[in-house]
């Protein structure tokens, strides 16, 4: 009886779509980080939740996650979560409401800005709303 051998593909084939005659697999480094940010979205937006606070407390005690700092030992799942920060800051901006919980250069506010920050020089740390007027909520 003669066996019949394996028809071997190459990439391309396999991560076509299905539509396209492919075998539809993913791009799994892509779909891991869609899942990682996924993730690093969830502690952004749901800092009280349980495991959330226990990664605040364990890793960034005194900051938030965008700038938190990944350490010299990260545990894995900590070290996924960090490369997160990647992509998260490719597609977020923080919405700044009264501008006092946002830093003016190292927050991400400006969605028409490339890497949506301001990059000016020379300029004391300082919040957003240190440069908007009470009275008239207006640009300083």
């Amino acid at each position: 009886m003669k066996r019949r051998s394996i028809p071997w593909r190459n990439g391309e084939v396999l991560n076509d779509s299905k539509f396209k005659g492919g075998l539809g697999f993913r791009n799994f480094h892509v779909f891991t980080l869609a899942l990682l940010a996924k993730q690093g979205w969830r502690l952004l937006n749901e800092p009280e939740a349980l495991w959330a606070r226990l990664l605040r407390r364990l890793y960034f005690p005194n900051s938030d996650f965008r700038q938190a700092r990944k350490g010299s030992s990260p545990s894995w799942i900590w070290a996924s979560l960090w490369e997160s920060k990647k992509t998260l800051d490719l597609g977020t901006v923080r919405v700044v409401g009264s501008g006092n919980s946002s830093w003016f250069h190292k927050d991400p506010w400006l969605p028409s800005l490339e890497g949506h920050k301001i990059s000016t020089p020379n300029i004391p740390a300082s919040r957003v709303s240190d440069w908007i007027r009470e009275d008239t909520r207006q640009w300083n």
